[in-house]
């Protein structure tokens, strides 16, 4: 299947030469096509039918030839969040051969990094194209890193070109026109600013007018405000690396193992003279011209976001197409059947075919109809979402939102009923305090009364005052009065104490039984409020997951 994605063209020269900005491979993801060919007893013509399976054959081989490409040249998982550092060896130096560990040690030593403080960090090589990659969470390592222009392989110095790819979750423009004079600091100053509010870096592309830009998200805009000059920006699209020196497929000229090998790009034959002539076939489309020519179609590489649109939609369309045949295989009952019909039918079936109806009946096993009607529910083709129809998954989402909205509201006169509760405790409380306080007074003003009493009659039996209708008696001692006075006031301050105590119990209980229910209704709040959160979060990720991404 071939592709063909709007953008610039840039030539392999372009790329020569590396600054300190660039990207890794993009990792695409090409589909492989199954094409299959039905061929004829016989030899085939070169005519004709066999004419066409020759072509179609070498279409394949071509095409398998691209995809080893690409896969070959993908890099393993690395942290998003790490810097990354590309350093391309010069010299004829073999990552292959050479092996990542020595790479390793060669790498750490001319950037001061020791070995045991760069534990984080991580190198791994890409044999196919000739690179080593290094990944590090910290800043001050990956200056070092990209600071790096030697290394030195046993007794070989080999010079190196290190630069920083573009951040995750980026994408790729190119704008043209950009005079030579600007410098690097001049060209990001003038297109990352806040009228282009999700560019994040630019760079220029060797010796050549033309800038790539790297944007946040997965849209290119259309124009690129440089300077307050509007300028055309078009999607990046990488190229295959093609050696120009020993013809293969898969890196550039610059880092080439064997570069004394010199093959032609057209027939493979080693070592062309100056006046040689051949018949090129091109080993990434089959054409007529030179590997890698710039009209070859087949030398760029399917940028990633365009691969994920095209995924998304081929999966949109068998969603939908699945749906639509669920939808076809349903036959509604026929309401027509008279009663007589369906009675001649039922009577006419034999013991035997009702045996066997009951075997195929209990063979069915219950899960797999379950399964099915669950995929039917869930799905959500591509023509209802385009159209906004309300399908099932929809409904059940609705059901779910109505159940927590019921359950809510349920909570919030749950909480208010509580509420009214507690007031109800807080004025039962505040009437037993004035209660308390009540008898604490009266029991205050009856020890005065008393004592009042007490010392009109103790002066009565003095002798002092004459009480009513009473004669003087005979005088009391008044050692006698006063241990009656003292008993009784001690009697009336136990009283209160006791009092008191009681009250402060039960002030206590009714305290620790209001903080208990509250904490038992607060939990039991918590638990459905944390079942709710499950169940919207787990009806968020389905709606997701169900719908197509437009």
């Amino acid at each position: 299947m071939e592709v063909q994605v709007n953008g610039e063209d840039i030539s392999p020269e372009e790329f020569l030469e590396g600054t300190d900005w660039c990207t890794i491979e993009s990792k695409t993801q090409v589909n492989r096509a199954n094409a299959q060919s039905n061929t004829q007893n016989g030899a085939p013509s070169c005519t004709g039918e066999g004419a066409d399976f020759n072509r179609q054959r070498s279409r394949r081989q071509t095409r398998n030839i691209k995809q080893q490409v690409i896969r070959k040249s993908k890099m393993p998982l690395l942290p998003r969040s790490d810097f990354k550092i590309v350093i391309r060896p010069r010299g004829g130096l073999d990552v292959a051969t050479t092996g990542t560990v020595r790479l390793t040690s060669a790498i750490y030593r001319p950037a001061n990094v020791p070995a045991h403080e760069a534990g984080e960090d991580t190198m791994c090589s890409n044999n196919h194209q000739d690179i080593i990659v290094v990944s590090t969470p910290h800043a001050s390592y990956a200056d070092k890193y990209r600071q790096l222009q030697a290394i030195t392989i046993g007794d070989r110095h080999h010079e190196v070109s290190a630069y920083e790819t573009a951040p995750d979750n980026t994408v790729k423009g190119i704008i043209k026109g950009i005079p030579l004079e600007k410098d690097a600091k001049s060209i990001h100053t003038s297109i990352v600013h806040a009228r282009n509010p999700y560019a994040l870096a630019a760079k220029r592309l060797s010796n050549t007018t033309t800038v790539i830009v790297a944007f946040e998200g997965s849209r290119v805009p259309t124009y690129v405000n440089y300077g307050g000059a509007f300028l055309r920006c078009t999607l990046y699209r990488k190229q295959i690396d093609m050696c120009h020196c020993c013809g293969k497929l898969g890196h550039r000229m610059d880092v080439c193992p064997k570069p004394k090998d010199k093959v032609c790009r057209g027939c493979d034959a080693p070592n062309p003279g100056p006046n040689h002539q051949c018949s090129p076939h091109c080993k990434l489309c089959g054409g007529a011209h030179m590997t890698g020519d710039r009209k070859c179609r087949a030398r760029y590489k399917t940028p990633h976001i365009v691969t994920k649109r095209q995924w998304e939609r081929l999966k949109a369309n068998e969603e939908a197409e699945a749906t639509a045949t669920n939808y076809s295989t349903r036959k509604p009952r026929s309401r027509s059947r008279t009663p007589s019909r369906s009675q001649s039918r039922s009577r006419s079936r034999t013991p035997g075919s009702r045996k066997q109806q009951q075997r195929r009946a209990r063979s069915r096993t219950p899960g797999r109809t379950p399964t099915r009607d669950a995929k039917t529910t869930d799905s959500v083709s591509f023509s209802d979402a385009i159209k906004g129809k309300r399908t099932t998954n929809v409904e059940a989402g609705g059901k779910i939102h109505t159940k927590i909205e019921a359950a809510i509201a349920q909570l919030t006169q749950t909480i208010q009923t509580m509420q009214k509760q507690i007031e109800c405790m807080q004025a039962q409380i505040h009437a037993k305090d004035e209660l308390i306080q009540k008898l604490q007074s009266a029991a205050h003003s009856k020890t005065d009364q008393q004592a009042m009493q007490e010392t009109q009659e103790e002066l009565v039996e003095d002798g002092e005052v004459e009480g009513p209708d009473t004669k003087r008696g005979p005088a009391i001692s008044l050692k006698k009065s006063v241990r009656s006075k003292r008993t009784r006031a001690a009697t009336g301050d136990t009283r209160v104490k006791a009092l008191e105590a009681r009250m402060s119990n039960i002030e206590e209980t009714i305290t620790a039984t209001i903080t208990r229910t509250i904490q038992q209704s607060l939990e039991s709040i918590y638990l459905r409020l944390s079942r709710l959160e499950a169940a919207n979060s787990a009806l968020v990720t389905s709606h997701s997951e169900a719908a197509p991404h437009l």
